[in-house]
């Protein structure tokens, strides 16, 4: 059975009680991973977090190097045969959900992802909304638009040595990068279907509305970069909120 690496990224101290939360949440996993990489962007030491939920767990501290950055710093110092990405803030509600990853990888060079949930909350993490969202890609609609969540994406580590990392001038797209990267090289991804993935969206987020002009500027790097022509500025909780309504 392939070992599995899971890269948490942890943004912000505010964050401290989600952080734990999201942690302890990994060992409910019918078999929890091999070894839990925290990137963290804040000076606090967070290793005594670490401490309860038993060996094989790695701290890392990363600079200002934004969202790319920081799984970039995760995945490369990971032992695992797979990689998978967690938020701070984000949660696997199901406790398969590593199970399954193993299962449809096994000893591939491919990539999963799963559908779940937008959990919208206000500035002190309350509940103002929950939006399914359905999970979905292929060669032709990864030009058009990103319906993949990166809490619900994991990858053989083999094929960033082979396409190399996240790109860093990218720190909004670098996700939908890689997912044309991957796509171009012929790479499969297998849907795990609704694997109760919760996505937590802030409205301080880089996806958030004051974040717009960064998001135009590198939406259009990317268009450039893959020749994708004109494309809808557009993120995740939008994408879902247009589904839920059929548009």
């Amino acid at each position: 059975m392939a070992t599995t690496s899971v890269v948490v990224c942890s943004y912000t101290m505010s964050r401290w009680e989600n952080l734990c939360a999201t942690l302890e949440g990994l060992e409910r996993q019918s078999r929890p991973p091999d070894e839990i990489l925290l990137v963290a962007d804040h000076n606090r030491d967070l290793s005594h977090a670490l401490t309860s939920l038993g060996v094989g767990r790695v701290l890392l501290h990363t600079g200002a190097r934004g969202c790319a950055g920081a799984r970039n710093h995760g995945w490369q110092a990971a032992n695992g045969e797979l990689v998978a990405f967690l938020d701070d803030d984000d949660r696997w509600g199901s406790k398969s959900y590593l199970s399954a990853v193993r299962a449809a990888i096994g000893g591939q060079r491919a990539a999963t992802f799963a559908s779940g949930d937008i959990v919208v909350v206000d500035d002190d993490m309350r509940v103002l909304e929950t939006i399914p969202f359905a999970a979905s890609t292929s060669p032709e609609a990864i030009r058009c638009d990103n319906k993949i969540l990166v809490s619900g994406f994991a990858f053989s580590r083999a094929l960033s040595g082979r396409l190399g990392p996240f790109h860093e001038t990218l720190p909004i797209y670098w996700d939908w990068d890689w997912y044309l990267r991957l796509h171009a090289a012929d790479v499969a991804f297998h849907d795990l279907g609704p694997q109760a993935v919760t996505i937590t969206a802030h409205r301080r987020a880089t996806s958030g509305e004051g974040q717009l002009r960064l998001r135009a500027d590198n939406l259009a790097l990317l268009g450039a970069k893959h020749g994708l022509g004109p494309l809808t500025l557009r993120n995740h909780e939008s994408i879902a909120r247009d589904e839920a309504a059929g548009r």
